[in-house]
């Protein structure tokens, strides 16, 4: 690694992988200006194998973390004076924050930005519009996904009743009430929103600020107007 190159770590969105256009195109234009591109792929995804029972879900932070530390570590290693940057879209957005705000002082990365993700997912339950227009096709292509590959996996754990909610899952929020929040052992699907947004904790200005306080690194959150 060159003084000059730095280092970025892309995190895809909730279904998508290292081929997506819009990680291809930002990590061409990375790679042309000289600078090193790792795309972290969600476990599971872009046939990536799971051998045990702990699937995906998108509270986990132990895997942005894990992939963080082992590039930090290179750049250490090299003696190479290249910042280690965060680049998170949609769903890798929220999670990678969510990563900043946990680890605090102890994060591996030196800066992050995130486009369109959220900071506290609780917030999804409420938006109406999105839950009939855009998340029905999220969803099946997810579910789709953790059936065609993590069968037995999700045997182990559901019932045929529990599997007969998460088929009928019509939303983005229903596929987390009646999957990712029960098979991977959060209370509700309160409780898996809470732990899955940076300020899934936060609960107002002049009071508990929550883990949101522990970032230690600029993060910077890019949202439009109508992001969900």
């Amino acid at each position: 690694i060159a003084d000059k190159k730095d280092v970025y770590l892309l995190v895809h969105g909730i279904n998508g992988n290292s081929n997506e256009g819009y990680v291809l195109d930002f990590a061409h234009q990375l790679v042309a200006e000289g600078n090193i591109v790792a795309v972290m792929v969600s476990r599971g995804l872009m046939n990536s194998p799971v051998i045990g029972n702990n699937l995906l879900h998108f509270a986990r932070t132990s895997d942005i973390s894990a992939a963080s530390v082992a590039l930090k570590g290179a750049i250490v290693k090299l003696k190479a004076n290249s910042m280690l940057a965060g680049v998170g879209y949609s769903m890798g957005a929220i999670t990678l924050a969510n990563y900043v705000a946990r680890a605090g002082v102890d994060v591996a990365l030196d800066t992050a930005i995130g486009f369109s993700g959220a900071l506290d997912t609780r917030e999804q339950v409420t938006f109406r519009r999105s839950k009939s227009l855009w998340q029905p096709f999220i969803a099946k292509a997810m579910r789709d996904t953790m059936v065609g590959k993590f069968m037995r996996q999700i045997e182990s754990k559901f019932d045929r009743h529990q599997f007969n909610e998460m088929m009928r899952a019509r939303s983005l929020v229903d596929l987390d009430r009646t999957f990712f929040a029960p098979y991977n052992d959060f209370d509700n699907l309160a409780d898996y929103y809470s732990n899955t947004g940076a300020m899934g904790d936060f609960e107002c200005f002049d009071g508990n600020q929550g883990r949101i306080a522990n970032v230690s690194i600029p993060l910077l959150m890019v949202q439009s107007l109508d992001d969900p």
